[in-house]
C-alpha cells in the first residue's frame, strides 16, 4: 500500500518500531513492486537533490551531476545552462532549453508576450500598414501624404500653399503644373513603444539563435578539427622522422588552435547570452535600458570575431590578426560578465 501510494521511506509497520525495511526485505517481500519502489526511490532522490537532474530529452535517459562554486554555487536558483552528451542544451533550475542570462521566470513571460505579439501580427497582418507615400514640402521637406482631394495642399509645418502634383507654391503657379514630382515610399515605425522594442529585440533572440546552432558553428569547428589534426600529424612526423616546418612551426608557436578553440566557444556562448538578454529586454523596459550599450558592444564584438575567424589560416598567423582576434576575444568575455552581473542583481 505505501509503495503504490508513492512512499519510498518504509518503516516497520510493529507497534512503536521505526526501523527503516530495506531492500532485500521489500525484494523479498512483494517482488514485483520492487522496481516501481526503487525508480520512485531514486526519483524522489534527483528532486530532492540540489545537484541531480533527469536530461529532459525524451530520448536521452541520463542523470546530469552538476557542481558550482563562488557566486553561482545556489544552482537552485540560477538558471545555469547545461549540456548533456546527447546534444542538448537546457536550463539546470526549470528543465526548459538554456535562456542564461534571463531569470526562468523571464523566460517564461518571455514565450507568453511573444505569442501575444506574434498573434495580433497575424490577425492584423492584412490590415496592418508597414509604409505610406509621401512628398516633401518644397519649403521645409515635411514628409506629407495626400488622400484623395484636390492638388492644393497646405503643410502644417510652415504654413506653405502648394500644388502636389509640381510642389510649386501656390503664389507661383500661374499656367497650370510645368512637371509631375514622383512620391516616395517611407516605412513606418511601429505604432507603439514597446511593440518596436519587442521587433528589435525579438530580431537579436533571432538571430543569436539561428548563430548557435551547430549548422552555424560548423564552419569554426570543422576548420577547428583540421588544425588539431594537422598539429597532431605533424608532432608525430617529428618525433619519429625529425622532419621540421615553418608554417607548423608558426602554428604552435603562436598558439592559433588554442585561440580557435577559444574562439569557437565564445561565439556559442556570447550568442546564448544576447539571446537570454534580448528575452530580459523585451520583458522588461528598465532591463532593457540598462543592458542595450552592453549588447550592442557585444554584438560589435562577435561581428569583428566573426570576420577574423572566416580568416585563411595563413592571414590568421599574421601576429597582428591573432593578437586583435585574442584581444576581441577577452573583451567578449568581459561583456558577456557584464552582461550577467546586471542581470544577476535584478533576479
Amino acid at each position: 500500500m505505501q509503495i503504490s501510494l508513492g512512499n519510498t521511506d518504509l518503516k516497520c509497520p510493529g507497534y512503536k518500531c521505526d526501523v527503516c525495511v530495506d531492500d532485500v526485505t521489500i525484494l523479498a517481500l512483494v517482488p514485483s513492486w520492487y522496481n516501481k519502489f526503487l525508480a520512485q526511490k531514486i526519483d524522489k532522490a534527483l528532486d530532492t537533490s540540489p545537484k541531480l537532474r533527469w536530461c529532459p530529452s525524451t530520448k536521452c535517459g541520463r542523470v546530469l551531476k552538476v557542481a558550482v562554486f563562488g557566486a553561482m554555487a545556489n544552482i537552485r536558483s540560477s538558471p545555469m545552462p547545461v549540456a548533456c552528451e546527447c546534444g542538448e542544451v537546457w536550463c539546470f533550475q526549470c528543465g526548459r532549453q538554456a535562456h542564461w542570462p534571463a531569470s526562468c521566470s523571464a523566460d517564461e513571460k518571455f514565450h507568453e508576450v511573444t505569442k501575444r505579439f506574434l498573434g495580433e501580427l497575424e490577425l492584423n497582418e492584412d490590415e496592418l500598414i508597414t509604409s505610406v507615400m509621401v512628398r516633401n514640402c518644397p519649403h521645409c521637406h515635411y514628409p506629407i501624404e495626400k488622400h484623395l482631394g484636390c492638388n492644393f495642399m497646405y503643410c502644417i509645418m510652415c504654413q506653405t500653399s502648394f500644388c502636389w502634383e509640381c510642389l510649386m507654391p501656390i503664389s507661383k503657379h500661374k499656367d497650370g503644373c510645368q512637371g509631375h514630382e514622383q512620391s516616395k515610399e517611407v516605412e513606418l515605425e511601429l505604432a507603439s513603444s514597446s511593440a518596436n522594442r519587442f521587433a528589435k529585440y525579438f530580431s537579436v533572440y533571432c538571430d543569436s539563435k539561428k548563430a548557435r546552432s551547430s549548422l552555424a558553428l560548423s564552419h569554426q569547428i570543422q576548420r577547428l578539427r583540421t588544425v588539431e589534426n594537422s598539429i597532431a600529424c605533424y608532432k608525430s612526423i617529428c618525433s619519429s622522422h625529425g622532419y621540421s616546418d615553418d608554417v607548423m612551426e608558426n602554428v604552435l608557436q603562436s598558439g592559433c588552435s588554442e585561440i580557435l578553440r577559444s574562439a569557437a566557444e565564445f561565439t556559442y556562448y556570447a550568442h546564448l547570452t544576447l539571446e537570454g538578454a534580448a528575452k530580459m529586454a523585451i520583458v522588461s523596459k528598465s532591463t532593457c535600458r540598462s543592458l542595450k550599450p552592453d549588447m550592442e558592444r557585444l554584438q560589435f564584438i562577435m561581428e569583428k570575431v566573426e570576420e577574423l575567424t572566416k580568416c585563411g589560416i595563413t592571414q590568421l598567423l599574421h601576429q597582428k590578426c591573432l593578437s586583435k582576434l585574442a584581444a576581441f576575444l577577452n573583451c567578449g568575455k568581459n561583456c558577456v560578465f557584464t552582461i550577467g552581473r546586471v542581470l544577476a542583481s535584478r533576479h
